[in-house]
């Protein structure tokens, strides 16, 4: 698992991509 707290910082070589951006408590609670 990748994290960045902004997407203007998400690498010039994963673009482009699809990407959540939200909490992640570890249990996927939400889904």
């Amino acid at each position: 698992m990748h994290r960045w707290t902004d997407v203007a910082k998400t690498p010039d070589a994963l673009r482009p991509c699809v990407a959540t951006f939200g909490n992640f408590d570890g249990v996927h609670r939400g889904h």
